[in-house]
């Protein structure tokens, strides 16, 4: 197969297959080009083109075309307007997510926040970037995860100011560490799919990590965990700040009602349930 034999092909398959809604071709083929060195693509549609393909530009395309995440590919993704590193150990950053970001802001400036399931760090270090006053401390049950998040709080220069731990929070040292860092802010985008939903999730989410997506039965084990955990902080005056699933915010309600808690629930850009502020009733 040739460069121009693979271009067409691949332009067919993508415009069949629609594998992956998040990129475009333009996208998919500028990644192949990059880590494969293929000519450009005033070359490759030139009559002329001959230039064998690598075995490897064919591999590659095979599983970008089947659903493999490009941000994965290409190792990052841009999550408000800013690069962060991703790998398949981390939930890739989604836009939705944003609304958390903003919420949290509202109330941690010059002060402390803390982040559950933090994957690549987006949440706290977004709020890090954003306001230069604020100091955050981030946890994962995945090393992985935690090595990437310091890495991408050193990209963007708040390294200084965040801490990160592998912690498991349904162990004891979830609340030994939020008891010392008594956070006004407590933020979190953790597991939420229902275990039976798992099976109906488009192909490219379901290469992303079960850890981070599977949240038991009801999609809320994670929600209730850490509500218990943060209750005596929430009744001082802190505040929760969850993402949760678009049908969920009557059931983050509850749990909020469960613990003598009130909810607000706020959409995100499409106007779907996405944020849900729990805090102490006035």
């Amino acid at each position: 197969m040739t460069e121009r034999e693979l271009y067409i092909e691949i332009k067919r398959i993508f415009a069949v297959s629609c594998a992956q809604e998040m990129f475009s071709f333009r996208d998919l083929w500028t990644a192949l080009c990059e880590k494969n060195g293929i000519a450009t693509e005033a070359h490759i549609l030139s009559p002329h083109a001959t230039q064998p393909l690598a075995g490897a530009a064919v591999e590659d395309a095979g599983r970008l075309c089947d659903g493999y995440p490009l941000q994965y590919y290409l190792g990052s993704a841009y999550f408000c307007c800013r690069r962060f590193a991703v790998h398949e150990n981390v939930l890739i950053p989604r836009e939705d997510t944003a609304v958390v970001c903003r919420l949290a802001e509202r109330y941690a400036s010059g002060a402390a926040l803390f982040d559950f399931c933090t994957g690549s760090g987006i949440i706290p270090i977004t709020v890090l970037a954003d306001l230069p006053d604020t100091r955050a401390q981030a946890v994962d049950i995945s090393p992985d995860a935690v090595a990437l998040t310091l890495e991408n709080a050193r990209l963007h220069g708040v390294n200084g100011r965040l801490s990160c731990s592998v912690c498991d929070l349904f162990s004891d040292r979830a609340e030994a560490l939020l008891n010392e860092f008594s956070p006004a802010v407590i933020t979190a985008n953790p597991p939420y799919i229902r275990t039976k939903d798992m099976q109906k999730l488009p192909k490219n989410v379901k290469r992303e990590p079960s850890l981070a997506l599977d949240g038991g039965e009801d999609g809320m084990r994670f929600y209730r965990r850490i509500t218990r955990l943060c209750a005596p902080l929430v009744r001082r005056g802190s505040r929760l700040v969850f993402e949760i699933g678009f049908d969920q915010d009557r059931d983050i309600a509850a749990v909020a009602k469960q613990y003598g808690f009130g909810c607000t629930v706020f959409p995100d850009g499409a106007g779907l349930p996405r944020a849900a502020l729990i805090e102490k009733n006035c």
